[in-house]
């Protein structure tokens, strides 16, 4: 089972996950992945209940 997040701790989490997730990309991905990864943070929060 999953552990269930609100969106404040979602917010929280993902955060984090960029923060880390992005030094590890080549400049070029990480271009696009910042130019992205906004738009993606809120669909999954717009979906956020019907995920869990």
């Amino acid at each position: 089972e999953q552990p269930a997040f609100d969106k404040k701790q979602f917010v929280t989490y993902i955060k984090r996950y960029i923060k880390l997730l992005t030094p590890k990309l080549d400049e070029e991905k990480q271009e696009v992945f910042k130019k992205n990864i906004e738009g993606a943070t809120k669909f999954l929060l717009s979906k956020l209940s019907d995920l869990q």
